[in-house]
């Protein structure tokens, strides 16, 4: 009866799937790496208040250029996490890169922090 109770409390069913967007963790190194090399790059053309306006413009895009290299080289910024609903009524919750063909109703095994589809 002991194993049972156990393999129940292991398993359970995807109850929902949502999508949470990491951009807004902070700003990334390729954004910071971008402003400084914008701001060098920017600080070189013109003289006086010219080259302070070429300054605060190559700061800025390189800021964007350098953050846009960053997503596209680390992937999307979002994780899909997943709730599972365990036999004995408790939830819990799995953040994953990637999920595969998992969809709400499957049922999945839980081994230690990972879910596996059944």
């Amino acid at each position: 009866m002991q194993q049972s109770v156990q393999q129940q409390e292991q398993t359970g069913t995807v109850s929902s799937i949502q999508i949470i967007d990491t951009e807004s963790r902070g700003i990334s190194g390729g954004a910071i790496l971008g402003a400084v090399l914008g701001g060098v790059v920017g600080n070189q053309i013109g003289s006086g208040s010219g080259r302070k306006i070429a300054t605060g413009a190559g700061v800025i895009g390189g800021a964007m250029a350098g953050n846009e290299m960053s997503k596209r080289a680390n992937g999307d910024n979002q994780l899909y996490r997943v709730t599972v609903r365990q036999a004995n009524g408790r939830t819990q919750q799995f953040d994953y890169q990637q999920i595969g063909d998992l969809q709400i109703g499957d049922r999945v095994r839980i081994e230690g922090s990972q879910i596996y589809q059944m």
